[in-house]
């Protein structure tokens, strides 16, 4: 089973070095980085992803670490940066967070206006074409709220939008705290899932091993990357 290590240090905040050394220790051979979300960010993402390449590592998929955010004009230039950096990496998939993109519209309140859904939309659609351009899907992180069918909304969701480049990411670890937990949502989900992360942390009947993951996914007819904190690796079953 092929798993990537998830490194939440931002690039910048880490050198290849680290990251390969990190990767390594973990028996992972891919990584996901984290970028932040900067539209000045001047690091030479080819060099970067060459060193790593060097070294062994393929870099997957890049996630966005949440940053500052003004309207949705900002956010459009943020996410356009981050979709050339993560292509200049070599990987194809960048990893948005749905509570990020809420904040960025106005939404503070748990649970976005439909209104607030509809711009979101609108946004991943217009920038369905740049991440086209790129190679990189965008998959953005399910918000799993308390709503057992919340799930069925994002399956809807995705399906009206009708574009390979815009997919959907699962946190294990919180599907796990709500009904109907991660099964469930990997089966509504099934090959809309682009990445699933598992973290670290106590098991829990709700958490997921890698081993039961992978079987979920494949069971879900979902090709979707394994992404795993380091130590999360030597976790358990159910």
């Amino acid at each position: 089973m092929d798993l990537a290590l998830h490194i939440p240090v931002p690039c910048g905040g880490a050198t290849p070095d680290e990251i390969i050394a990190a990767a390594r220790r973990a028996g992972c051979t891919s990584v996901e980085l984290t970028l932040r979300a900067n539209v000045n960010d001047a690091c030479d993402w080819q060099a970067f992803g060459r060193r790593l390449r060097a070294g062994g590592i393929s870099v997957i998929g890049t996630a966005c670490a949440p940053g500052p955010t003004t309207d949705a004009g900002d956010v459009r230039a943020v996410l356009n940066a981050l979709l050339r950096q993560t292509a200049s990496l070599g990987a194809g998939t960048l990893v948005i967070a749905w509570t990020w993109l809420e904040g960025a519209f106005g939404a503070n309140s748990p649970g976005a206006p439909s209104d607030v859904v509809h711009k979101i939309t609108e946004l991943l659609l217009d920038l369905r074409f740049e991440a086209e351009s790129a190679g990189v899907v965008m998959a953005v992180e399910a918000q799993c709220r308390h709503d057992p069918l919340a799930a069925i909304a994002i399956r809807d969701l995705l399906d009206e939008l009708t574009t390979p480049w815009i997919m959907v990411a699962l946190d294990a670890d919180a599907a796990g705290l709500v009904s109907p937990g991660p099964a469930t949502w990997i089966r509504t989900l099934g090959p809309r899932i682009r990445r699933i992360r598992l973290r670290s942390g106590g098991e829990t009947l709700q958490r997921p091993s890698t081993e039961s993951a992978a079987a979920l996914l494949a069971d879900a007819g979902c090709a979707a990357m394994i992404v795993v904190d380091a130590a999360s690796l030597s976790r358990g079953g159910m």
